[in-house]
């Protein structure tokens, strides 16, 4: 326990250095993230067409364009409650689901528009989205944003001054204005972060298993989706919520239902097949 509690500070005081330092740490994560997102995907594409890897650098822009675009669209509800302050709507708040959205459906339209099989691109491309994941919550966690709710476990974070989580203490009224750290907090962050992990290895798993095209694809969404869904019960900052869930959370189950329908489907067509093929 005393080891747990002293690497708690430890990580606790490496924390508070960055942000004394004012290191851009959440900035650098991203770009460190789609970094070695575009080096992996170029390596796995090395042996196939070259257009291929060209449609991915140009579908990048759709990642920040979905992430702005449904962090917006999420924030219309409370835009709406609050009669329609401008500062509620305009914030700079981005969404990791519209990121990943973002990305996919870009770089299918892209690698459509070259002839390309669309399927078999989007089966590269999955397993390399846990990158992304695993290093930009990373970030998060580095940058206090996005962090989760109090508590005791001997790993919990405290944030230094002029992080999310302390504002948020602070607004809540369970610390005073001269503390110097927030509360102790679940390191959510990290926890999502396990979440990009595992879609790399269940993406690599089901590839070496799997013929079908698109099977990838699935198992690294509702890889995430089911994490998601799990994590977002940890988070302690504010998120647009419907009813008991969170926004996302019911996004994952979307996933999750789409998921389950397409892999039906599939199957369906594919007994379909084996039953028209002659005895």
């Amino acid at each position: 326990m005393a080891f747990a509690s002293s690497s708690r500070a430890g990580v606790s005081t490496w924390i508070e250095s960055i942000h004394a330092h004012r290191v851009p740490a959440w900035a650098l994560f991203q770009c460190l993230a789609v970094a070695c997102m575009i080096a992996w995907f170029m390596w796995r594409t090395r042996q196939v067409d070259r257009r291929l890897r060209v449609s991915l650098l140009l579908a990048l822009p759709g990642a920040a364009i979905g992430a702005l675009t449904l962090g917006l669209v999420l924030r219309i509800p409370a835009w709406v409650a609050s009669g329609f302050d401008l500062k509620q709507l305009l914030g700079l708040g981005v969404m990791a689901y519209g990121a990943l959205f973002g990305l996919v459906g870009a770089h299918a339209w892209v690698t459509r528009l070259y002839k390309l099989d669309v399927a078999d691109a989007l089966d590269r491309l999955a397993p390399t989205l846990g990158l992304l994941v695993l290093f930009g919550r990373a970030g998060c966690f580095v940058a206090g944003c996005d962090f989760g709710f109090t508590s005791a476990l001997p790993w919990a974070i405290r944030y230094p001054q002029k992080t999310a989580a302390f504002f948020a203490h602070l607004d809540r009224g369970w610390i005073a204005a001269s503390a110097e750290h927030s509360l102790a907090v679940h390191p959510a962050q990290l926890y999502e972060a396990a979440v990009g992990l595992a879609m790399i290895l269940v993406g690599l798993w089901v590839e070496r298993r799997e013929q079908r095209r698109g099977m990838v694809l699935a198992a690294v969404a509702a890889t995430y989706a089911i994490g998601r869904l799990g994590v977002d019960f940890y988070r302690g900052d504010e998120r647009p919520m419907l009813g008991a869930l969170s926004l996302p959370q019911w996004i994952s189950i979307a996933v999750l239902g789409w998921v389950i329908a397409w892999k039906l489907e599939r199957e369906r067509a594919h007994d379909t097949i084996e039953g028209t093929r002659p005895q």
